[in-house]
């Protein structure tokens, strides 16, 4: 019988990825938390035929973030294509009080859950007129059963929908991948091999496209943009010159929906035999479904939770006329999407592929996979190309480039990337026929000559490596740098821009650098790029820093380590972590399902940490089945309560409860090899640094990632996002994440903790698809769709937070996929858009009409 009480359903379906357990776990502990009633279908939507619902529960849900697949099941259902199938699926759902459905999958499931809303209403009438007894509706509650509110996010380690930049399961897929040929490269440079890798991607090639730029491969086949006919020449001749410039292996990178431009299929073995009868060594490793497997990154976690809360917050509290999709804009702006335009937008690219329109395909794509692509061209070359004459038209038309002299350095504490940046930014400058100084030491190296010359294959190999092979030196601030000193050591190298890899107090320099340019004529104008690169994520201008996804990943590692050995006892673990600002701890405390965080931004007191220790107490004495309790207590959160006075307060409190056991990450969080995430974004940063230091009108700024788009921020500008006190960016963007998993924290609450509604996303008029991809006036992003605007969220309300709230810049019109525009320029062979630019108008225009 229908209740009166809200019930909200949840199911995974299509291909299992890595992060659809915490969606599932993020859908659940949200509906719960807003006195909702949650099933979980089982098996997807056979489950949903079958009348396979399972009630959940605030502790069903506990212990799951760290596993792959998803504990619910998937499973193909050919009754549900049916119309009497989805009728079976509606009877189901009325025995069960359900009128509002969250679905996890690719662009099957999503079309399933289209279809069925669209036949809601007929099908809840047919059955109310045939089987009256079978769902019983009372006559005043009919009109909330007229509708079925739909809402979906992808799960797809393809990340092969269009509306949103990442999918659930992309980003650990992607490190998976990376990690293999990490490892494959150095078995193929001992016996001086080839090697054929084949990733999943049967109509999207965005794994083997991200790998390439993140690993250095040399030859990559994607289905979107195929090579020509004669494919196997072109391989061979790109192969043979790096065996001449030097190169032990080499490394080809494949979908495994590769074709050529006739439309024909390339498999790893017809790779592998044109190598082995072009007198190549080859081998072929297929990853195949080992890309599925495994624990999500904390990406993949955290993303998942924030979408799995968001949606039942606008099932729930704002339930749309029509079925709609969530979408990720950069790394965490969620979008809200029409659920049937994406899909028609996503079929659109096989049709395109099929059709041979590649142009379209790589369009549909978006920029991202445009730009990636371009990347790739320049990165994979062995020799870099004569500079052309003409500027492409980000420049000034008619202007002439220069050739210019850049120094390459880092400044401040090491952080994983570090390396991954530098051979880009080396790579990209020589590409435009510029001369590269490697400066050792940061500004003590450039003062006291500590500078090398840069060449293409001096940076070969440098993407995965961890550390920082040019060097890194701590400076304690403005003060200790001479700008005397700085301006002839410029003038002795005769450099024209210096692009410095830097921490916070680099950035503080740069600041006064270009005040001393007031007294100092080098330094005046003088153009210094800074990217940002930190562990602690604190930087201002961007929403991430390089190095600290890695950062990340090795204590989320970590501390899924440390929780295991809570099987034998019941412990309280403290785990202290880096970081100015709270950033680092609050992602952690999010992807490992921590019960407590504690950073600077939070003020510490006897009262809060009162409360906290008494939860923690009850919560062991009422559930006896509970063994582990975690916490992250941010290095710099308090200078009284420290992570052993912590200790000793939960310890004293807890008595026989628990035990309870500190861990100190401390510098695991600055090695490793960086993550995909960190070597993508190293790409991106580089390229724009490089475009904007080649500007007559460079300046000093530095490069960030914001909604989506890399972008420049001169230092007039950047100086007025800088927190100088706290050391830190006044956009904390993520105190939001805070306030969502302090909720999530929840041991079983028995009584929702007043959080009030989620921060609000403001529905403004759907962009159309045409309107969205052609129309020159919209801003666009990565995530090229029906892309919607979100509020910036509110910090949690019951707690206080030190600092302004949360700021957010406006979004500048930017080009699209720039970089792949210059190569079009440059006329790279065997790019599909060879000789031409492509606009976003049907028909590429030539040089003399763009």
């Amino acid at each position: 019988m229908a209740s009166a009480k809200k019930s909200i359903a949840v199911l995974t379906s299509g291909g299992d990825a890595q992060g659809m357990n915490a969606a599932v776990r993020g859908v659940t502990r949200m509906a719960l938390n807003l006195k909702a009633d949650v099933y979980a279908v089982m098996y997807g939507y056979q489950g949903m035929v079958d009348d396979n619902f399972q009630q959940l529960h605030w502790s069903d849900v506990g212990g799951i973030l760290n596993q792959g697949g998803t504990f619910i099941g998937t499973a193909r259902c050919t009754k549900f294509v049916q119309r009497e199938g989805r009728k079976d699926a509606c009877r189901n759902m009325l025995k069960h009080g359900i009128d509002t459905l969250v679905v996890v999958g690719g662009d099957g499931s999503l079309t399933g859950a289209d279809a069925l809303a669209k036949d809601w209403p007929e099908l809840v009438r047919e059955i109310l007129q045939e089987e009256p007894r079978t769902v019983a509706i009372p006559v005043e509650d009919y009109d909330r059963w007229r509708k079925l509110t739909v809402v979906g996010f992808v799960g797809s380690i393809d990340n092969d929908f269009c509306g949103t930049d990442f999918t659930i399961g992309a980003d650990t897929a992607l490190n998976r991948i990376i990690d293999a040929i990490d490892a494959l490269t150095s078995t193929a440079a001992s016996h001086q091999r080839e090697f054929v890798v084949e990733v999943m991607g049967r109509n999207c090639g965005w794994l083997a496209i991200m790998a390439s730029i993140s690993t250095g491969s040399d030859f990559v086949l994607i289905p979107e943009c195929p090579p020509p006919d004669d494919w196997r020449v072109l391989m061979c001749d790109e192969l043979k010159k790096g065996k001449a410039m030097g190169r032990k292996s080499s490394i080809v990178i494949m979908a495994e929906g590769a074709r050529d431009q006739s439309g024909r299929a390339i498999t790893s073995q017809d790779v592998n035999e044109t190598l082995n009868a072009a007198g190549f060594e080859s081998r072929v490793t297929i990853l195949g479904h080992v890309q599925r497997g495994g624990s999500p990154t904390a990406f993949d976690r955290n993303m998942s939770t924030v979408l799995g809360a968001k949606a039942v917050e606008l099932a729930l509290l704002d339930p749309p006329a029509t079925p709609k999709v969530l979408g990720v804009r950069g790394l965490n702006h969620v979008v809200i999407n029409d659920l049937q335009a994406s899909i028609d937008k996503t079929r659109a690219v096989p049709v395109a592929i099929k059709e041979h329109d590649y142009i379209k395909a790589m369009r549909l794509r978006g920029c991202m996979v445009m730009d990636a692509w371009a990347w790739h061209l320049i990165l994979s070359r062995r020799f870099p190309s004569p500079m052309p004459t003409t500027l492409p038209p980000i420049e000034p038309p008619g202007h002439t480039r220069k050739v210019k002299r850049f120094g390459i350095m880092n400044v401040g504490a090491c952080s994983p990337g570090m390396n991954a940046v530098a051979r880009a930014l080396a790579r990209f400058a020589l590409n435009n026929g510029h001369s590269v100084l490697g400066i050792r030491d940061g500004w003590d190296g450039l003062i006291n000559d500590r500078v090398r010359e840069l060449d293409w294959m001096t940076v070969n190999g440098w993407a995965k490596l961890g550390g920082a092979l040019l060097g890194t030196r701590r400076i304690s601030g403005p003060a200790a740098l001479d700008p005397e000193l700085v301006a002839a050591a410029i003038e002795r190298h005769q450099l024209t821009g210096i692009i410095a890899i830097s921490g916070w107090t680099n950035y503080e320099c740069v600041l006064a650098l270009q005040k001393a340019g007031e007294r100092v004529p080098t330094l005046k104008n003088f153009p210094i790029c800074l990217i940002p690169c930190s562990v602690s994520n604190n930087l201002p201008c961007s929403e991430y820093s390089i190095g600290c996804d890695t950062a990340l990943n090795n204590v989320v590692s970590a501390i899924d380590k440390i929780k295991q050995s809570a099987a034998s006892a019941n412990r309280v673990f403290i785990i202290e972590v880096m970081g100015t600002g709270g950033w680092l701890t609050t992602e952690c405390g999010m992807a490992c399902g921590a019960e407590h965080m504690y950073m600077p931004e939070i003020k510490m007191t006897l009262g809060s940490l009162q409360r906290d220790i008494d939860e923690v107490v009850d919560s062991f004495r009422k559930h006896q089945h509970r063994h582990t309790c975690l916490i992250i207590n941010n290095e710099q959160a308090s200078k009284v309560f420290n992570t052993q006075t912590l200790s000793n307060l939960f310890q004293e409190h807890g008595g026989s409860l628990y035990a309870v056991r500190t861990a100190t990450i401390g510098h695991l969080q600055q090695g490793g090899s960086p993550t995909g995430l960190d070597r993508i974004l190293s790409v991106a940063m580089a390229y724009r640094a490089i475009e904007q230091c080649e500007r007559p009108d460079a300046g000093s700024g530095c490069i960030g990632y914001v909604g989506g788009e890399i972008r420049f921020t001169p230092a007039s500008e950047m100086v007025e996002q800088m927190d100088l006190k706290a050391r830190c960016s006044k956009n904390k963007w993520w105190l939001n994440v805070e306030a969502i998993a302090e909720i999530y924290a929840q041991p079983a609450p028995e009584v929702p903790r007043v959080f009030g509604r989620l921060p609000s996303l403001r529905l403004p008029e759907p962009l159309e698809l045409d309107q969205a991809v052609d129309d020159q006036s919209a801003p666009v992003h990565f995530a090229e769709g029906l892309v919607r605007e979100s509020d910036v969220p509110s910090p949690s309300l019951h707690r206080k937070v030190n600092g302004p709230p949360p700021t957010t810049t406006e979004a500048k019109p930017m080009f699209v996929a720039p970089a792949a525009r210059r190569l079009m320029y440059q006329g790279v062979s065997g790019h599909p858009f060879h000789g031409q630019f492509v606009t976003r108008e049907s028909t590429p225009l030539p040089p003399s009409q763009e």
